[in-house]
């Protein structure tokens, strides 16, 4: 109860200045305990019916005009006082330009993708014929261990080994020697977690060799589409062309690069910035209790992230004013922290500690400009590229041709 009291005593105190005209977007950022609208300066972003509890929604649209701010709110997350900043009218055709934007990035950020791949892997197993094999799962899964981390596998004589059928399709049986050669070029690159356990690598292993197999059968079951394989097809052509001659070599040739540098380096220098620390969490809970201990004692930083071990990490760096690692306002100040705040599609929650303020202009070392001397050394190659391709394969333009087009 005292806590609550506290609560509602502190928005009172908030409702009271942002009746007296003080900035809200300021308040929200000093007193909002939720810190993705609190970094964002309180903005909820556009609300729509069903988004969130029918009181609250009835609150929300209750108010009519730019500007209006309701009364204190309660629910069950705790007190929230709105502010309405902008109405958008309800499209009257589906030809609305706004209406049409809105809507296509409420599409993009649906599931439907991965409901329609996962009806179309559905579909392919069917047409396929796609078949699990009769196996021990226990057995199997011991004999890969075995095998890859090369131990005896005479136990499993007679229940599994490499020709122990995991699943088939019409033409084509996928056995165990197949599927340990696909752990062992995925073992190195899963989470942070390590190995998934086979009964997930399994259904993935399945998926993508139905995949594999309709494309590589696709004739049997839609001819239309051997037209749009043959150009994915030149295309990766063409990918794998450009990556050997411009991409890959941009990147491997030190030298090359290094004579760029050297001869362009007035391109590549730091704009004024900030010396800072990035920390991230895989959770909001976690990512807060953080940012109090550090803004308690901030010199500890390097202590207190090392104390959760995997579930947080620090990277310290140099960043422009313009190219801040978050999205958050920043003071331009030794000793700011930022509140934390959630970044990209994953669950992951950052905020940064500057520890330096960089006023001039420098020049960035090699090693700080070498993805920028990359770039553009790539278009040197690819330029270079292109033009010994024009001497070798002159093309020649009939005038009388395109007369008859004109």
């Amino acid at each position: 109860m005292e806590e609550t009291a506290k609560v509602d005593s502190t928005a009172d105190v908030v409702y009271k200045k942002v009746k007296r005209g003080e900035n809200f977007g300021a308040l929200a950022a000093d007193y909002s305990n939720d810190y993705t609208t609190a970094n964002n300066k309180g903005d909820m972003g556009e609300i729509g019916l069903g988004k969130f509890d029918k009181d609250f929604e009835e609150k929300i649209f209750a108010l009519k005009n730019v500007g209006d701010i309701s009364e204190k709110i309660h629910t069950k997350f705790g007190i929230h006082i709105i502010k309405l900043l902008e109405v958008n009218p309800i499209a009257k055709t589906l030809d609305d330009a706004n209406y049409a934007s809105t809507l296509k990035v409420k599409l993009d950020n649906s599931d439907r993708l991965s409901i329609a791949k996962k009806n179309l892997l559905t579909k392919w197993k069917t047409l396929t014929g796609f078949r699990k094999g009769f196996y021990s799962e226990a057995s199997v899964w011991g004999f890969i261990d075995s095998t890859i981390m090369d131990r005896p596998v005479e136990s499993f004589i007679g229940v599994a080994g490499d020709s122990t059928v995991l699943f088939s399709f019409k033409k084509q049986n996928i056995k165990v020697a197949d599927f340990i050669e696909y752990v062992k070029s995925v073992r190195f690159s899963e989470t942070e977690n390590g190995l998934k356990p086979y009964e997930e690598l399994i259904k993935v292993y399945e998926d993508q060799s139905t995949i594999d197999y309709y494309k590589n059968h696709i004739d049997e079951y839609n001819k239309a589409t051997q037209q749009q394989l043959k150009e994915f097809d030149e295309a990766n052509l063409l990918f794998a062309a450009m990556d050997k001659n411009v991409w890959s070599k941009a990147s491997e040739d030190t030298v090359g690069l290094k004579d760029y540098y050297k001869q362009n380096m007035s391109k590549y220098s730091w704009k004024p910035g900030v010396a800072a620390v990035t920390i991230s969490a895989n959770s909001l809970t976690l990512a807060t209790d953080l940012y109090e201990k550090i803004t308690q004692n901030p010199a500890d930083w390097k202590i207190i992230v090392a104390a959760e071990g995997a579930k947080a990490t620090s990277d310290s760096g140099r960043f422009e004013f313009d190219q801040m690692p978050v999205k958050a306002a920043i003071e331009k100040k030794v000793g700011f922290i930022s509140k934390p705040e959630k970044m990209g599609g994953d669950e992951t929650f950052s905020f940064i500690y500057i520890t330096g303020i960089i006023n001039d202009a420098q020049q960035r070392s090699f090693e700080d400009a070498r993805g920028l001397v990359i770039n553009d050394y790539q278009q040197v190659l690819e330029q270079n590229w292109l033009t010994q391709l024009k001497k070798k394969y002159p093309v020649m333009f009939k005038e009388d041709v395109w007369k008859t087009i004109k």
